[in-house]
């Protein structure tokens, strides 16, 4: 691999993670705005309202990630807790296959224009930092 295809490399890396820590920011905000819902309830039966969620989301498709999701995980990064993959196995499996049958039905142009609007999102972001 060359010197500019390990660059390209960590490039796309970092605009992957900027782009996930951005989504992650947004949720929280929006959940703490919303009020937290979730500060009352104790640990387990926090993890359980994640997993009730994720589960109801396996069932709905990729594309239908329920807001109580959201919260519950939410709650649980204010925590500094994991999130307990453990209890959904066969969930993640379906959301997974689920993202990979989306992805190999894009088209060039559809994979193209989403990265490109991942990258554009990433440069006004580094831009706000300036």
């Amino acid at each position: 691999m060359t010197r500019s295809e390990d660059d390209a490399k960590a490039n796309a890396k970092q605009i992957v993670e900027a782009t996930v820590a951005r989504a992650k920011l947004t949720t929280m905000q929006s959940y703490l705005q919303r009020g937290r819902k979730f500060k009352d309830l104790n640990d387990v039966d926090l993890r359980e309202q994640w997993a009730a969620a994720l589960r109801d989301w396996s069932k709905l498709g990729m594309p239908h990630r329920p807001e109580i999701y959201d919260d519950a995980e939410s709650e649980l990064y204010l925590r500094d807790q994991p999130l307990p993959y453990d209890m959904v196995h066969e969930e993640m499996k379906v959301l997974l296959a689920d993202a990979d049958r989306r992805f190999a039905g894009m088209t060039p142009e559809q994979m193209r224009e989403a990265n490109e609007r991942i990258v554009a999102e990433y440069i006004e972001e580094k831009e706000r930092e300036i």
